[in-house]
Formats: C-alpha cells, structure tokens, sequence
C-alpha cells in the first residue's frame, strides 16, 4: 500500500523455504568467517609467495568462532572449486562476475564448504560447514537488547548495542566518531563463545556522569552522550 518493497535474493528465498518444512527451525545463512583483502599489489604477492599464474585474495583476520582451518596470511585461490581473482571476484556464470562471498552466503547454515588456499608457498586443501557467527553488538531491540544500565561511583555505562549507534547517527551525535565505530565495527569479530558458566564479553559506553563529590573534576563531552 505504501508502495515499498524489498528485493531478496532469490537463494535466500529457496533456503527458507527448504528449511522451513523441516523439522528443525530457520537457522539463516552461512557468514563469512574472515575478512580479506586483494592481491593486485606485486610486493604483496611475492611477500607471500604468490606466483604470476595465481590469482586469489589475503585473509588478515579469522573469526574465533570458524571451524574451516583457515588462518591469516593464507591466500585462498578457490572456493568450491571457483577460481577467486586478484580483486575477489568470482565466475557466477559465462562473463558474469560476483564477489567472493556470494559462494558462501548463498549456503544454509551447516551447508559444507571447500577452500584451496596457499601457506607458506604450498597449497592446502581445506572444507567443513561454516555457520552463522554471534554479533558484534546485539543487533535487535527486545530481542538481544533491552535498556539496561549500571552505576559504578557516580559514572553510568550501558552496553553498546546497533540500535544505539543508529539513533545517535541519526540525530547527529559526533557523526564522524559514530562512522568510525561502524567502520570498527564492521572490520570485527565476536571473541569466542564462552564455555559453561562463563558470561560473553560486552562492549560498554560510558553515557553519564551524575554529579558527586567522588566524580569532581571528571567531564565528558555533552556531544558523546
């Protein structure tokens, strides 16, 4: 009625459906558990031994929680057998390029995928299921976040949630130090899952600081809170 719509990935629409006559619930797509970088720059590639006739991206950092072997510094050449270029592209079809993360994003989660990297100049074949990864932030209110706060000595921290970061941004709190946070943000992973009995790290903001006599002399930005 409003005249908005949204366009989903035909791929995404089919593993839904897939899943959702089954038994177990929806548990979305498979994440890409590192971030990476090309292989276009010449010293770069002979740094890490990268032939002429290779083409492939660097990873330089791997999610805690990823299950594949993979490890920074390796250069992944395929993935599921599709040759990666020197930029992150793929071969979708005949002339039609895609990025890399396509060939995973595109799976269930728990669907099994291959990678043949370069390590120390030798090629490794590695595979296994790659699932969603845990947030950053909480990302949803009501959901994986709520308003909560603590007070320690008169300074008020909460925790740092997506919800938050977009309604300072919107409002034009410090929009530049709240692009940085995304940028941060976004470039990051989950630390590991915690164990039994262990709580998962928090990333907390200091939002206030009441007036007391401990807190004389402390001050804050009026533009951060």
């Amino acid at each position: 009625a409003d005249g908005i719509g949204y366009l989903i990935p035909a791929v995404v629409c089919e593993n839904f459906l897939a899943a959702a006559g089954g038994e177990r619930p929806y548990a979305g797509v498979a994440d890409v558990p590192f971030t990476a970088r090309d292989l276009r720059n010449a010293s770069l590639r002979r740094r890490h031994s990268v032939s002429d006739d290779t083409t492939g991206i660097l990873i330089t950092k791997v999610s805690p929680n990823a299950t594949v072997g993979l490890q920074p510094d390796d250069v992944i050449v395929a993935i599921d057998g599709k040759d990666v270029g020197d930029d992150g592209s793929v071969e979708l079809r005949q002339s039609e390029l895609v990025g890399f993360s396509f060939l995973i994003t595109c799976k269930r989660a728990g669907a099994s995928t291959s990678f043949s990297v370069m390590r120390a100049g030798e090629r490794v074949d590695l595979s296994g299921t790659l699932q969603p990864l845990p947030p950053v932030l909480p990302c949803v209110s009501g959901f994986d976040c709520s308003a909560e706060y603590v007070i320690v000595g008169g300074l008020v921290f909460t925790r740092l949630t997506c919800p938050m970061l977009e309604d300072k941004r919107s409002k034009g709190h410090s929009a530049a130090m709240f692009d940085l946070v995304h940028f941060k943000l976004a470039n990051s992973f989950a630390p590991a899952a915690p164990t039994d009995g262990e709580e998962p790290e928090q990333v907390l903001l200091l939002t206030e600081i009441l007036a007391a006599p401990l807190n004389y002399g402390y001050s804050m930005p009026s533009s951060w809170r």
